[in-house]
């Protein structure tokens, strides 16, 4: 039951995240001048360290020894490296819905 309530409460806190990081950089441009692609990035700094992570997770599971694995530990740690990568990319999908959301209520958007 922890590890769903500690998913969830990553969840909520990358989501803030991306707001709050669009709605200062959208404070920055003139109304009109933010670029496109903003929300893509403001959305990414949380998965970009969570991916790093998983990769070194991964890597050091994988290149153990069987000697130092015991029973299984080794492909429960890179199982669950790639589970928390996958739930990372369905965070940063919707940190980035919601900073498109965001930059939309701002009235910031070029077109």
């Amino acid at each position: 039951m922890f590890i769903y309530q500690l998913g969830i409460m990553f969840l909520i806190l990358h989501v803030l995240l991306s707001i709050g990081l669009t709605a200062y950089w959208l404070a920055k441009y003139p109304v009109g001048e933010a670029p496109n692609q903003l929300p893509l990035v403001t959305a990414l700094p949380v998965p970009l360290l969570s991916w790093a992570l998983c990769v070194l997770l991964f890597v050091d599971a994988v290149s153990d020894s069987p000697e130092e694995c015991g029973t299984d530990s080794c492909g429960m740690a890179a199982m669950a490296a790639s589970m928390l990568a996958g739930l990372t990319l369905v965070a940063y999908g919707a940190g980035v819905i919601l900073a498109f959301a965001t930059r939309r209520f701002m009235g910031r958007s070029k077109g």
